[in-house]
């Protein structure tokens, strides 16, 4: 059972991760 608490946090973390991995396949294109 999630708590709205841990909802929020799963949210951000996802969030994170997935800009995380945008900055860096943007950053990997403009390399190549």
């Amino acid at each position: 059972a999630y708590t709205v608490g841990d909802r929020y946090r799963f949210k951000n973390f996802y969030i994170g991760w997935s800009m995380k991995n945008f900055l860096e396949n943007y950053q990997a294109n403009i390399i190549d």
